[in-house]
């Protein structure tokens, strides 16, 4: 069914790294790899966030039409309840719960959402 909807029409796919800095640089390489038949055909077009404020992204997902959303980067769990970190506009951590994440997922339209993260 996947490669259905990704053969219908070209996907745009954001990738948002980590804060703090994580070495990702050999996850991102892999990423590329996968996707790279599928870029040469046009099929999808990837975009890695540089600015990882919880606000960059956000306005990442308003400007551009994204499909996809890979997110590598730290998690942790309070209370059992889990939380993406991402960086604050004073570069210090800033914890985001999956309530806030979904809905700014569903509410931009995206598809599909890989998370990878450790905890700590």
């Amino acid at each position: 069914m996947l490669n259905t909807y990704l053969n219908a029409r070209t996907n745009k796919v954001q990738i948002v790294p980590e804060f703090p800095p994580l070495n990702t640089e050999k996850e991102q390489e892999i990423i590329l790899q996968a996707l790279d038949k599928l870029q040469k055909g046009q099929k999808i077009k990837v975009d890695f966030t540089e600015d990882t404020t919880f606000e960059n992204v956000q306005s990442y997902f308003t400007e551009q039409d994204y499909h996809i959303v890979h997110f590598t980067g730290h998690g942790v769990n309070r209370n059992g309840k889990g939380y993406l970190v991402f960086e604050s506009e004073d570069r210090t951590a800033r914890l985001i719960g999956n309530k806030t994440l979904a809905d700014l997922f569903s509410n931009m339209g995206i598809k599909l959402v890989v998370l990878s993260s450790c905890g700590y």
